[in-house]
């Protein structure tokens, strides 16, 4: 056994001696672990944003907006509703039950081990921690490797909190990760290696919530404002160079404004970056080498309408636009997650919703309408993880929304109150108050008792 595993095998020992002896029952420690882990995100801001400068090429106002607004955002509404959230809960406990009260009593799973990932590496990774905090779980967090930096400053911010038996991180390989036994693993990442993590928890039947991807369509209806559509849609797609898993997959336009729409597109996209996206500080690059070769391979085929330029030496892709493609594209075949945007075309939308239903349910799905009945019609007869009309991205920002995916996207949800809930094992408790018993509960049963129970069986 090596050292590193060791290590790791101590770490996890401690987190559930810490459980064992109490952990974080009390409210009181979970308001001070997250204090603690405020003031360290406070104090690393400018090593925050050099991280991600040097991993992703993120500009200040992504990274605040994206990242650290969002992360200090949910900190403030989670130590907020603290006490609200933990509070047992009485319900009732039914007619079968009379003389007899019911509670509900949330209580921590144990361990949870988290995985993070690089595209947004600080927020993804302490986003689902501070939920995990929250409901009194101690935390391994398994840092990526595709985002050093980001890793770094992660593994510096976890040593401020000074909470080692609450918070706790590693960069161990997944294998030795999942060797260990956990209460509760979460998970963003891709589709691969979910089903990895997913089949290694099956073994010890530990629950799992999983936070992957997809292709998420972006409708756009005839009626629709195009050029507001265009530049929600670029600023959504080109974000993080198109490294976010809810970014709009590809456009499905409707065919007498496919044009009109691509143009403003190109003109939202010469707004937002410039002549020479290359030069703009606000245009962030691919996060390493492999990606960048996958992504180049994806250019074969289609027709350009705007972009298509890169560079190696920077994994600089520029914000392209195709159109001239299908289903059997290499554009199409798997999630992009690069600044590459395939446009298509429909006539009805029963057709989109039919192909919709025939492919995997993707994480988001986006609409551009301005007809209700078409809202409605979307909603009802598509699956996704979830949805927004004429905007994209931002339902992330909906604290109170759940975020998760379905099907191939994911399962289970966090954010806000579902955040706190997929670290949270509900304990049900009925207490007896009374020495009172129904009688035709009790054999021997007669006649009358059976009148009863038939009655009640209606």
């Amino acid at each position: 056994m090596t050292d590193k595993t060791m290590t790791l095998h101590d770490q996890v020992a401690g987190l559930r001696a810490f459980q064992k002896s109490g952990g974080l029952r009390e409210n009181a420690q979970r308001r001070s672990v997250l204090k603690k882990l405020r003031q360290a995100l406070e104090s690393s801001h400018k090593e925050i944003l050099s991280a991600l400068d040097t991993d992703l090429h993120k500009c200040e106002a992504e990274a605040i907006s994206c990242e650290l607004a969002l992360l200090s955002q949910m900190l403030r509404t989670t130590l907020a509703t603290l006490r609200s959230r933990t509070r047992p809960r009485r319900v009732g406990a039914g007619i079968f039950n009379f003389g007899s009260s019911a509670r509900i009593y949330p209580e921590a799973y144990g361990v949870a081990l988290i995985g993070g990932t690089w595209n947004y590496p600080i927020l993804l990774a302490l986003e689902p921690a501070i939920a995990a905090l929250s409901a009194g779980n101690s935390v391994l967090l398994r840092l990526s490797d595709t985002a050093p930096a980001s890793a770094k400053v992660l593994t510096a911010i976890i040593e401020k909190t000074g909470e080692p038996n609450a918070l706790a991180a590693t960069a161990a390989p997944w294998d030795i990760v999942l060797a260990e036994k956990f209460d509760c693993i979460f998970f963003t990442g891709g589709e691969r290696m979910g089903k990895l993590v997913m089949s290694k928890a099956a073994a010890t039947l530990t629950p799992v919530t999983l936070e992957l991807g997809g292709k998420s369509p972006c409708i756009v209806t005839a009626e629709a404002d195009l050029k507001a559509a265009a530049r929600r849609i670029v600023w959504g797609k080109f974000l993080n160079a198109g490294q976010t898993c809810v970014a709009p997959d590809y456009v499905y336009v409707q065919a007498q404004v496919k044009d009109k729409l691509t143009l403003e597109i190109r003109r939202a996209v010469r707004e937002f970056y410039g002549d020479v996206p290359q030069e703009s500080p606000d245009y962030g690059r691919i996060v390493s080498d492999f990606h960048f070769k996958r992504l180049t391979l994806m250019l074969a085929g289609g027709r350009l309408i705007c972009g298509g330029e890169n560079d190696p030496a920077e994994r600089y892709i520029a914000p392209t636009v195709i159109d001239m493609v299908d289903w059997n594209s290499p554009v199409m075949q798997q999630e992009i997650f690069g600044p590459i945007l395939p446009v298509l075309t429909f006539e009805t939308i029963e057709e989109v919703i039919a192909l919709l239903a025939a492919k995997p349910k993707p994480l988001a799905l986006y609409l551009f309408s301005s007809k209700r009945a078409v809202w409605r019609k979307i909603a009802a007869e598509t699956s996704s993880g979830g949805m927004a009309i004429n905007t994209v991205v931002m339902h992330l920002a909906a604290e109170k929304l759940p975020f998760g995916g379905v099907g191939a996207s994911g399962m289970g949800a966090y954010h806000g109150m579902a955040g706190f809930a997929a670290f949270t094992h509900y304990k049900s408790i009925l207490i007896k108050h009374l020495p009172f018993d129904w009688p035709f509960m009790l054999p021997p049963f007669s006649v009358w008792k059976l009148r009863i129970l038939r009655f009640l069986g209606r």
